[in-house]
């Protein structure tokens, strides 16, 4: 038999649950009430603080359009180029059978792909030693450590003044640039500098310097297969042997004809280089856009701080 205490025990515990629930729905809807409050406050507090956040952002538009101002311009030229394929002596070998096997230990060219060759040497940090080397660039690269009136570096220890080293690294990291589309092979060459008819300059110098290296290495190697193919060909008298050593000194001196008689050995300018008139950065309006971005933030940051502050969530440094 159930007594009393246990009816009046169990008749309160379905109480007391109906009770928490009350209290937890009274709990959340004055938590949700003090959030409306919350963000209430807070765009009230911005509203009146308004001036304070348009003050921010245009401080900071007035120093991203003095730092334009006053900031190095940096101009671009680009330049687009297509490889020239350079007939090679594909077949060589297999025509000169087991002559073959030496003209490749003697070292001359049995065929290969001329335009990586010309890519290679281009992005190559010798071939931009040798033309910062030859056109004395060291002390333009560095023209706010060298003193012109004086033609002396202003550093006197040694250890800060720049070198040819340094330069390389500067000209290849920062000024150009050597890229090649993997579907149309073609090249574009690029120069950022502070001067633009200077970027100019170094575009189209650079394109003549590479095409006549690349000629200056075909007529050597040519030349180099020439004297191989006249020593071999006084050597043996069999014919087949002889008409096939015909044929490649056919093929050297045409080489030889071409790459005395072209300009554009290596690359066919398609752009050439032409003087820009805008420079690539600084960019104004990007800067005051950044700027005015940057500026609302932290203005809208300033106003939280202070009303977090003021209503003593964030305690001050006397407590």
């Amino acid at each position: 038999m159930h007594t009393s205490e246990d009816m009046e025990s169990g008749h309160s515990e379905p109480m007391r649950s109906d009770s928490r629930v009350a209290l937890g729905r009274r709990r959340a809807i004055g938590s949700a009430a003090e959030e409306s409050v919350d963000v209430w406050q807070l765009a009230r507090a911005l509203w009146d603080a308004r001036w304070i956040v348009i003050g921010v952002a245009a401080l900071f538009v007035c120093g991203a359009l003095a730092y334009s101002l006053l900031a190095t311009k940096w101009w671009r030229v680009e330049m687009v180029l297509a490889p020239v394929e350079e007939k090679q002596n594909i077949g060589f070998g297999s025509q000169l059978g087991a002559l073959g096997g030496l003209a490749g230990l003697a070292g001359l060219n049995l065929g290969g792909t001329a335009s990586q060759e010309s890519l290679a040497i281009l992005r190559s940090r010798d071939f931009s030693r040798s033309f910062i080397a030859d056109n004395n660039l060291v002390p333009v690269l560095f023209a706010s450590k060298w003193d012109a009136e004086r033609q002396a570096w202003k550093e006197t220890d040694p250890e800060k003044i720049p070198d040819l080293h340094d330069a390389v690294k500067y000209f290849q990291d920062d000024v150009l640039s050597v890229t090649q589309d993997r579907q149309t092979k073609l090249v574009k060459l690029t120069i950022d500098w502070t001067d633009p008819e200077t970027a100019a300059d170094w575009a189209a110098a650079l394109t003549e310097r590479i095409n006549n290296r690349m000629r200056e290495r075909a007529v050597e190697r040519a030349g180099k297969n020439l004297a191989y193919l006249q020593s071999e060909f006084a050597k043996t008298d069999i014919l087949p042997l002889r008409e096939a050593i015909g044929r490649m000194m056919e093929t050297e001196m045409q080489t030889l004809m071409l790459a005395r008689g072209s300009t554009e050995f290596a690359f066919r300018t398609l752009e050439p280089a032409a003087t820009p008139k805008r420079p690539v950065r600084p960019r104004p309006a990007i800067l005051v856009l950044l700027g005015a971005a940057s500026g609302i933030v932290i203005g809208i940051a300033l106003v939280v701080i202070r009303l977090l502050w003021r209503s003593n969530i964030v305690p001050s440094s006397s407590d």
